[in-house]
C-alpha cells in the first residue's frame, strides 16, 4: 500500500473536518489519535490529504487499505488483492486480554459511540467491520479475542439486525443465510428454513429459533436514529436550537 499512497501521523488540527461534520469532540478523538493517520494518494493530478482509518486484517499488522475522510467525501480503498479489512482500536494487551469487543459498521459510528457513551480504553477492543463482513470474517475476528464480551453497534435495521446475529451465530461456530423478500425475512440456519416477520428480526426475539439463548452477545441501538452517528448529529443540532431559544 505505501507505493500508492503517502501516509503521515495524524495531529488534533488534521480532524477538523470531524468535530465541525460530524459533532465528535477533541476530547474523544485524542485517545484515537495513535489510531488515525492523513493519507493522500500518490500520482494523483489534484493530491488531497484525507483523514484515514488503517484497516487491516485481524492476525496481521498490515495495512490493506483506508477508510477515508473529509468534508463532504466518504470512501473506503482496499488493495485490489484484499476484499476488506477491519479498523482496529485496541490497547497494547495480548488479543486474550481483551475484556469487551465492540463493533461497528464503520469508523464514524464507532467515534460517534465514543462520543456519547464512557468507553474503557484500556480494556476494550473497537473494531469497524466495514460494508460487507462475512461469516469467517466474524469466526476469525471472535478467535482473536477469545475471552472477550461482544457488544454489536450495528444500525437500526434489517441489515444491521442481520449482522447481530451472524455475531452470534459465530459465536457458537454456526453459519446462516438471510434474504429479505417483502416483509418477510428468509432465514437458512443449520439446514433449517424459517420466515421471520421483518418487525420481529431482531437478536432478542430469535434467539430462542435459532437456539442462541446461551450466545454472550449483546446488541445496543439508538431508539430515535438508524445509527449512533445519526443520534449524535442530532442531539448536537437539537442542543444548538434550544442554545438559540
Amino acid at each position: 500500500m505505501n507505493e500508492r499512497w503517502d501516509v503521515r501521523k495524524c495531529t488534533p488540527d488534521d480532524l477538523r473536518c470531524l468535530i465541525d461534520e460530524w459533532c465528535i469532540s477533541q476530547a474523544t478523538l485524542l485517545p484515537l489519535l495513535n489510531h488515525i493517520c492523513t493519507v493522500v494518494r500518490k500520482f494523483e493530478l489534484n493530491q488531497i490529504r484525507n483523514i484515514g482509518f488503517p484497516l487491516r486484517r485481524v492476525d496481521s499488522e498490515k495495512v490493506v487499505g483506508y477508510e477515508l475522510i473529509n468534508y463532504g467525501y466518504r470512501d473506503r480503498l482496499l488493495d485490489e488483492k484484499n476484499k476488506d479489512g477491519y479498523w482496529i482500536v485496541q490497547p497494547d494487551l495480548p488479543p486474550s486480554c481483551i475484556e469487551k469487543l465492540i463493533l461497528f459498521r464503520d469508523g464514524i459510528n464507532l467515534m460517534s459511540f465514543c462520543e456519547m457513551k464512557n468507553v474503557n480504553f484500556e480494556t476494550s477492543a473497537l473494531v469497524s467491520v466495514g460494508s460487507k463482513p462475512n461469516n469467517l470474517d466474524f469466526e476469525q475476528l471472535l478467535e482473536y479475542f477469545p475471552r472477550a464480551k461482544v457488544v454489536t453497534c450495528f444500525e437500526n435495521s434489517i441489515p444491521g439486525n442481520i449482522l447481530d446475529i451472524e455475531i452470534a451465530l459465530a459465536r457458537r461456530k454456526s453459519r446462516g443465510r438471510f434474504s429479505i423478500e417483502g416483509n418477510m425475512v428468509e432465514a437458512e440456519v443449520d439446514g433449517k428454513l424459517h420466515r421471520v416477520p421483518t418487525g420481529d428480526f431482531r437478536l432478542s426475539s430469535v434467539r430462542k429459533l435459532f437456539s442462541l439463548r446461551y450466545t454472550s452477545v449483546v446488541t445496543m441501538k439508538p431508539a430515535d436514529a438508524l445509527n449512533f452517528s445519526e443520534q449524535l448529529i442530532k442531539r448536537n443540532t437539537i442542543s444548538t436550537k434550544n442554545a438559540h431559544l
